[in-house]
């Protein structure tokens, strides 16, 4: 019998399936990804917020064989996050991602990867800048997603904060108590990557 929050990520995958499919067809016709200096992901130009959906999401796929030997560094890399900049206290600070490899790569690059990653768009310069007509146009099926998974919308949390409350050592119910996320990337990242900061 399958359970409302597997029918809930079933609904989120489906909508990022497009993001990532736009994702991989402007890599393969404006710039590719090798020469990626992961700006977009650090600190002093992230802020990304997720929702709880998404950050079950993430779970899983952390969950995988091929990840599942990291959580310890991920969890670790997220709780110094969220003490390095305050993360509890202010949701729209800004960190490094936990998930960038040491390569800086993204670990969950596909359909496990936030709503606001896949919505920057690939420019000239090498850089990106980030599409919030775009990630307003699928922002209605990650909420529906949300509400179908928890029965309510979610509030916005960073990454570190969401990483670090399913990732939990020890915590009983991982997937249940995901997080309350959700939101807009912050406006001071519009331009991220390339050649400046927004």
């Amino acid at each position: 019998m399958t359970s409302r929050l597997d029918s809930a990520l079933r609904a989120l995958a489906r909508v990022k399936a497009r993001l990532v499919h736009r994702s991989d067809a402007a890599d393969r016709t404006v710039r590719s990804c090798a020469g990626c200096a992961a700006h977009c992901c650090k600190v002093g130009f992230n802020s990304m917020l997720l929702h709880r959906i998404e950050a079950e999401a993430l779970r899983r796929r952390l969950h995988e064989p091929d990840l599942a030997p990291l959580i310890p560094l991920i969890y670790g890399r997220a709780s110094e996050q969220m003490t390095e900049h305050g993360l509890l206290h202010d949701r729209r600070a800004s960190y490094t991602c936990p998930l960038l490899s040491d390569e800086g790569r993204c670990l969950v690059h596909g359909v496990a990867q936030p709503m606001g990653c896949l919505t920057f768009s690939p420019v000239d310069d090498g850089g990106c800048d980030h599409d919030l007509a775009l990630f307003e146009e699928h922002l209605p099926g990650i909420l529906a997603a949300d509400r179908e998974g928890y029965g309510r919308e979610s509030e916005p949390l960073s990454i570190p904060v969401a990483l670090e409350r399913v990732l939990r050592p020890g915590r009983p119910d991982r997937g249940r108590r995901a997080g309350r996320a959700g939101g807009r990337p912050r406006a001071r990242s519009r331009r991220k990557g390339g050649s400046g900061r927004g």
